[in-house]
């Protein structure tokens, strides 16, 4: 039986925005309201958050997942950052170096004040009891001001000559700490006066807060600093695995027991603890990614990833990741919020948020409807030329039921003016636009001046501009109304160059789930100028509509799987993209044992506790269930139990299950003769011992999308009858040394972009001869003992593996990986290892028993013992094999007791064997670089051998 070969043969070894509603405006179907401003009292678990693009400050309410309320704070597009004290929230405008004050109770926001002039775009609040610090991050100023009328209360304090942007902590008393980076100087502020320590930390040193005391981690000394958070002196320092260079995001447990440092260059989390002055090392992502600060809630830390638009999810304890929720389908520079007991997921520059369970559920919250963001000209991405910031002191408005707009502090009570921009507020160098100013009501404009950001001004109702270099530029219209009032309106325009590339960056539906017989909206993100669209939506007869517009509409009469393509051509060339989307029924709420058989969006509003053998049926095509951020379990768990059983007559398409979790049944999650199934952000947990079942099961379950999953227990999942299965960022974690997942009878699973801890993952079909399934695994971090038994083919690329034991699929692909584990990787029948890094294993890195293929282009260094090591049976030949251009750094013990002292070390084969070894580098080996026993392997030439003590054996080196 090959499966138990596999482990017999293993050794004691040691793993722009196009928006959708026009310029002008209107509010979108669907679009959440802000809250009146009259008594709103904030209860716990709300926290405020920037919504940039709408000029707001937006109160998230954590309990209901839902937007409390909100207030007006800014122009449309502004770069806003928040804080908070309590319940007042404070929103900075870094475009006019200015700060907001929104009250709790009320949500009335003050006027702006500037306590730092002249900041340049890097103004930043620090909320304190009974103080506001303002600092200036560009030229390293404080400055004091009342919590409630935002005045300054002193003077201003130099503190550093420059500030990153996430280094200055506030500690549980009031105290502002900065570092300097460049010359590693602590700076504080307390009871109104400057501190200072000279060399706390070397330049490069990071600074953060851990419970009640200033850390300092520092690269350049490998060395973690806990400071008295009086004084500023070193209370302790222990050893941290950090490399000079590195850029780590520091913080802390609450408690002050865990120091935690998010490792970007490596894509890793060290928690330290210092009553130990050890750390546990956590593996996150499968090599470097943009980690930011994490934050610690209740023995685990949330670490954001903004490269991937995900968080991790560690358990301190156990110093594992336990989920892996993938927030954004993009890059983000997300903020990660707690508070009350909860932790906040915020995007500054969209309408995303939302709240994240430490079991990995995630509860999104929609923070204005997009189309919203279109009629103040916002763009989301990063500016590149601005004009003067708006003039201070200026009230904003307060948004209330019916409106969104700023408005002046002069103008008559529910009389706005908006600016319409054609054709469109992006464009290119040198295009002209027209500009429209438009009064609502009864009002009309009677005059009206223009200024335009670069130096540009114009006066009348309607006037046009070009701008000749590319940027994100103000326009501000002020105006005379015949009603004798005077008001203001603001938008943004960007300019391209003319050659910029032209891409859709992300096709846009309103909703995102379409019901049938109400409107849908179509639109897109797009990079570069637009001029021509061609907009086609096919459904399962063909053709539906198309348009040739930038934005549609459509009402569908019936459900069904439906595909929208978008073809867009400019100056910057051409782009096209398509995507697939379901149009359902009105949304049903489901209970206990129902069974879906109609296309729907099913709901749950609650958690459930179902005491039959199947909690929910789906027997209908074209059906998504939302599981609201909600569980379903059972108390008493039958021997075959299921969760979610999807199955009926025929073949179900168009299914969707997400947004929660389903725990205790033996299946959580069982799929049966369906296709095109999505399974996103949703938590399995099965059963922790053998049961004969998987927490989730597919049989004959085509193109099914797994996103954002976590899946812990025994046997995780099983695919079976010519299934097809990816998982993607996604968490599959199982029982350490003894979990399954497999893959059988012509059936095809990959695993991307995804954390994978298991025994084995394999084709086991009941017969001991191969199977035809493949399972692939690829951009992962990755710790399989036995990979690929009774697979036709098993391929592991670009991960970053701990552990991979026995590979023993007919064919074998392990390319361009880094293994770093104990264990070594044992190698039989058909295999392509190639373009490797195997370093500092404690044994042998590679073992090779039997079979045939290609190792070439690895590099082996610091193994305890031989970096490969070819040991088959003498009596069973081996080959043909080619070990070619490959490196043999460091490795090897001295002495005949150590696990080996050879870079590559052949020992006797087979008369038969055909064993080729060239072009290889060798150097700083224990004894030879190649140590071939005489007649084992042909010499192919080319072999180099540099600081050996033994050079070569059984081929030339030179």
């Amino acid at each position: 039986m090959r499966f138990g070969l596999g482990i017999r043969r293993w050794r004691s070894v040691g793993g722009v925005v196009l928006a959708i509603a026009s310029v002008a405006g209107v509010v979108v179907l669907g679009a959440k309201q802000e809250q009146p401003v009259s008594q709103v009292r904030l209860h716990a678990g709300k926290v405020w958050v920037a919504s940039g693009a709408v000029g707001r400050l937006t109160l998230l309410d954590g309990v209901t997942a839902e937007v409390a309320g909100s207030a007006t704070v800014a122009a449309p597009g502004s770069d806003l950052r928040a804080a908070q004290q309590g319940a007042t929230g404070y929103a900075v405008n870094r475009d006019a170096d200015s700060v907001v004050r929104v009250d709790g109770a009320t949500l009335r926001p003050s006027s702006p004040v500037r306590p730092l002039p002249g900041a340049g775009g890097r103004l930043a609040v620090f909320p304190a009891p009974g103080t506001l610090h303002a600092l200036d991050l560009e030229r390293g100023l404080l400055a004091g001001t009342d919590p409630v009328t935002l005045e300054r209360t002193g003077p201003t304090h130099p503190l550093a000559t420059r500030l990153t942007e996430d280094e200055p902590v506030v500690d549980p008393r009031g105290r502002l700490w900065t570092l300097d980076e460049r010359t590693g100087e602590l700076v504080w502020f307390a009871d109104g006066r400057r501190h200072t320590l000279a060399g706390a930390g070397a330049p490069g040193s990071r600074l953060g807060m851990a419970g009640d005391r200033p850390v300092l981690a520092d690269p350049a000394r490998g060395r973690l600093a806990l400071l008295d958070p009086r004084t500023g002196a070193l209370q302790q320092s222990m050893p941290v695995d950090l490399r000079p260079g590195e850029r780590p995001a520091v913080s802390g447990s609450p408690d002050g027991h865990r120091v935690l440092l998010a490792v970007p260059a490596r894509g890793q989390l060290l928690s330290c603890a210092p009553e130990t002055g050890s750390c546990d090392r956590v593996r996150l992502s499968g090599g470097p990614a943009e980690l930011g600060k994490p934050v610690a809630l209740g023995g685990h830390a949330v670490v954001p990833d903004h490269s991937s638009g995900r968080a991790w999810i560690v358990d301190l304890g156990a110093a594992r990741v336990v989920a892996a929720p993938r927030l954004f389908d993009r890059p983000v520079r997300f903020e990660l919020l707690t508070r009350d007991g909860m932790v906040f997921y915020n995007d500054p520059d969209s309408e995303r948020a939302g709240v994240i369970g430490l079991d990995g559920r995630v509860r999104p919250i929609t923070k204005y409807d997009p189309g919203e963001a279109d009629r103040g000209g916002a763009d989301r991405r990063p500016r590149q030329a601005m004009g003067p910031p708006a003039p201070a002191g200026e009230a904003p408005a307060v948004s209330g039921p019916g409106g969104t707009r700023p408005q002046p502090a002069d103008s008559a009570a529910g009389t706005e003016v908006s600016i319409v921009i054609r054709p469109d507020s992006r464009g290119t160098v040198g295009e002209e636009f027209e500009f429209a100013l438009v009064a609502d009501g009864a009002a009309t404009v009677r005059s009206a001046r223009w200024t335009f950001g670069a130096g540009g001004r114009a006066d009348g109702a309607t006037v046009r501009h070009r701008w000749d270099r590319p940027g994100t530029y103000p326009v501000l219209a002020e105006a005379e109304l015949s009603t004798g009032r005077r008001a203001r309106a603001e938008a943004q325009v960007v300019v391209e160059a003319p050659d910029t590339p032209l891409r859709i960056d992300r096709l846009l539906l309103r909703p995102e789930t379409p019901l049938a017989g109400a409107p849908v909206r179509f639109g897109a993100e797009v990079t570069g100028r637009a001029r021509s669209w061609a907009w086609t939506v096919t459904g399962p007869r063909g053709r539906v509509t198309g348009s040739g517009a930038p934005r549609f509409e459509h009402i569908f009469d019936t459900p069904g799987s439906y595909v929208v393509h978008l073809r867009v051509s400019g100056p910057g060339g051409t782009d096209r993209r398509a995507q697939r989307f379901t149009v359902t029924r009105d949304r049903t709420e489901v209970r206990c044992g129902d069974v879906i058989d109609t296309a729907t969006v099913a709901v749950l509003t609650t958690d459930l506790t179902c005491p039959g053998e199947v909690a929910l049926t789906i027997a209908a095509s074209h059906v998504e269930l939302d599981l609201n951020g909600h569980t379903i379990t059972t108390q008493h768990a039958a021997d075959h139990g299921r969760g979610i059983v999807v199955a009926g007559e025929g073949t179900l398409t168009g299914i969707t299950v997400r947004n929660g979790s389903v725990t205790r049944f033996r299946t959580g999650l069982d799929l049966v003769d369906v296709a095109e199934v999505t399974v996103a952000d949703l938590g399995v947990t099965g059963p922790s011992a053998q049961t004969g079942r998987y927490a989730i099961s597919g049989d004959r379950a085509r193109d099914v999308r797994l996103s954002g999953v976590s899946v812990h227990g025994f046997q995780l999942f099983g695919f079976t009858g010519g299934s097809s299965a990816v998982f993607t960022e996604s968490s599959l974690l199982g029982t350490r040394g003894t979990s399954l997942a497999n893959c059988s009878r012509g059936s095809s699973c990959v695993i991307q972009r995804s954390t994978v801890e298991l025994f084995s993952i394999g084709c086991f079909h009941g017969a001991q001869e191969t199977d035809s399934s493949t399972v692939s695994v690829r951009e992962s971090t990755v710790h399989i003992a036995n990979l690929g038994p009774f697979c036709r083919a098993a391929a592991v690329s670009n991960s970053e593996i701990s552990t991979l034991g026995s590979a023993s699929a007919e064919h074998t692909d392990i390319v361009d990986n880094v293994l770093s584990g104990n264990w070594a990787l044992d190698l039989s029948f058909s295999f392509n290892v190639s373009g490797n890094l195997f370093r500092n294993s404690a044994m042998r890195a590679l073992i090779l028993f039997s079979g045939q293929g290609t190792i070439t282009g690895n590099t082996f260094t610091g193994t305890r013992g031989y970096g490969l090591l070819v040991s088959p049976s003498p009596t069973d030949p081996v080959g043909p094999v080619e070990i070619s251009r490959n490196e043999f750094l460091g490795n090897g013990t001295p002495g005949e007791d150590g696990p080996g002292p050879d870079g590559l070390r052949v020992e006797q084969v087979h008369p038969d064997s055909l064993i080729t070894v060239s072009d290889n580098r060798t150097r700083d080996n224990a004894r030879y670089g190649i140590n071939a026993e005489p007649g084992s392997v042909v010499d192919g030439g080319g072999n180099v051998s540099t600081a050996d003590p033994a050079g070569c054996r059984g081929v030339r080196c030179h």
